[in-house]
């Protein structure tokens, strides 16, 4: 016959307190993502910067050897890695400094200078490039605040004296990382001129 309805009861306190804890566990995993994907996105554009500014540092070389063959064209074989008075015909490093043979590197003023045979000496101040008012990367320290970049050139000649192995390295250190981040570029540059 006739049936007898049951109310229904609200919802307990502890079935409020478990949506609660849910909703709350939820939430806080988004904000985490989001603040996650940030910080991969920023970690990505420095990379992305470092990359550029190492293949900039095999371009610096590789206009080198191009200028030499255009200022010295009459004797560009003897010529080729020269920079300044000196032939790069040993392993030499190169540094960003304002003292000694500057080298225009770029449209942003920017130069490098020889270091000489493996004279890092472990100083990483002396490799560091700075943001200028334009907020290009330079290697000169004046009226310029430092940036997260240093960049090391390495040029190596071979055994072959129409050959040299330019490398390019850029190192970084991320926010709260005891380790640097590197980009490292490797190339060869040959003097191709040779068969004239």
């Amino acid at each position: 016959m006739f049936r007898i309805k049951k109310l229904v009861r609200g919802e307990t306190i502890v079935e409020v307190m478990v949506a609660m804890a849910v909703s709350s566990i939820l939430i806080l995993s988004a904000i985490q993502l989001i603040g996650r994907s940030y910080t991969i996105v920023g970690e990505t554009n420095k990379r992305i910067e470092a990359m550029m500014l190492a293949e900039e540092g095999i371009e610096l070389v590789r206009n080198w050897r191009d200028t030499n063959w255009l200022k010295y064209s009459g004797n560009r074989r003897a010529n080729w890695i020269r920079v300044g008075s000196r032939n790069l015909n040993t392993a030499t490093y190169i540094k960003p400094t304002t003292v000694g043979v500057e080298i225009d590197n770029s449209a942003s003023g920017a130069h490098d200078v020889l270091m000489g045979e493996s004279d890092s000496n472990g100083n990483i101040e002396s490799v560091r490039l700075y943001r200028n008012s334009d907020e290009f990367l330079v290697t000169d320290s004046s009226n310029n605040k430092p940036s997260a970049y240093y960049r090391t050139i390495q040029v190596t000649p071979s055994e072959k004296t129409t050959k040299i192995t330019v490398d390019s390295e850029v190192f970084w250190q991320n926010p709260g990382q005891e380790d640097f981040e590197t980009v490292k570029i490797s190339t060869d540059l040959y003097d191709f001129y040779e068969l004239n």
